[in-house]
């Protein structure tokens, strides 16, 4: 049960123009991937026909995401207002936006945006159960919702 910590954690859908991608590719990195298998072309046309099939991982307000820098995001932004994909998602983000989609997060709300969700994940299983490729090792701490291991889903051309 996630009770010791300064946030909540939400199953939620938002539209992908709504978040920013601090964790997402550049424009040289997806032209290097493209070209040596496709994969960002892969990914979207996998999202376009089937959807996203796992969340990503979404914080809304300062304190959940410690170590960002500043500089890196946009001019004239609430951090404390802002929702921030910053550690995991953020290339099925970028199609996404790019495609004006809803998307499926899990967020770590520290600053009560959602307080009246009635989505509230209490532990680690309710937060697993959000994935279609389950991640085998899921984490909470005074930072958030942390995943590792998640499998890769291979996009079939």
């Amino acid at each position: 049960m996630v009770t010791n910590y300064p946030f909540k954690i939400y199953y939620v859908v938002l539209n992908a123009n709504d978040i920013i991608n601090y964790c997402g590719p550049t424009r040289s990195y997806i032209d290097h991937l493209n070209k040596k298998n496709k994969f960002y072309k892969k990914l979207e046309k996998s999202i376009l026909d089937c959807g996203f099939r796992n969340p990503i991982l979404v914080t809304a307000g300062r304190a959940g995401i410690p170590n960002i820098r500043i500089d890196k995001l946009p001019e004239n932004i609430d951090i404390d207002d802002s929702l921030i994909c910053d550690r995991h998602g953020g290339s099925r983000l970028w199609v996404g936006q790019k495609h004006n989609m809803d998307i499926p997060c899990i967020v770590s709300d520290f600053v009560g945006r959602f307080f009246d969700h009635e989505n509230e994940l209490k532990n680690t299983l309710d937060i697993k159960n959000c994935f279609t490729d389950k991640p085998e090792i899921i984490r909470i701490n005074a930072h958030g919702v942390h995943i590792k291991s998640a499998p890769h889903y291979h996009m079939i051309e």
